[in-house]
């Protein structure tokens, strides 16, 4: 992320042929950076939680909970979805835990895990292009919430 900030700075810069002190003077003040910290935050936090392997001791408990195993899945693929921010890594998490929690697992089963992690992707606070968006237009994250929340 560094190295193609500091080319697209870079190409602007040429391209706009600015001298040097208005280049400083464009990244010191026009330059919002808060955006590539939290782009750098949100891939941080995604890489501890797809690395740490949290859910797999939990297993145990979980089936012995009482609670149906669906209704599990999809609570947990809601929070890996919220978490994660990635309906890949949501999915790449939740299929081997449903695996080994069902005995039949059928393809209308893997949809609504699938749903469930994708909805909880969409509110995400930490789904970046909801970050980023936000943060450009700079509308705030509660607004953009009230609009989002009832159709996802």
């Amino acid at each position: 992320m560094v190295f193609a900030l500091i080319i697209g700075i870079s190409i602007v810069i040429v391209i706009k042929q600015a001298k040097l002190k208005e280049a400083w003077n464009i990244i010191k003040e026009g330059f919002n950076w808060k955006l590539p910290l939290a782009i750098f935050g949100v891939m941080l936090f995604r890489f501890v939680v797809e690395y740490s392997s949290t859910v797999s001791p939990l297993l145990p408990f979980i089936n012995s909970s009482g609670v149906p195993a669906t209704i599990i899945l999809i609570s947990i693929s809601w929070i890996i979805g919220l978490v994660t921010s990635m309906p890949m890594a949501g999915i790449a998490l939740i299929v081997p835990l449903a695996a080994v929690m069902l005995e039949n697992m059928t393809a209308s089963i893997v949809s609504i895990i699938y749903l469930a992690v994708t909805y909880a992707y969409i509110i995400s606070p930490m789904h970046l292009c909801l970050i980023l968006v936000a943060g450009y237009y700079r509308s705030g994250l509660t607004r953009v919430y009230r609009k989002l929340i009832l159709p996802s």
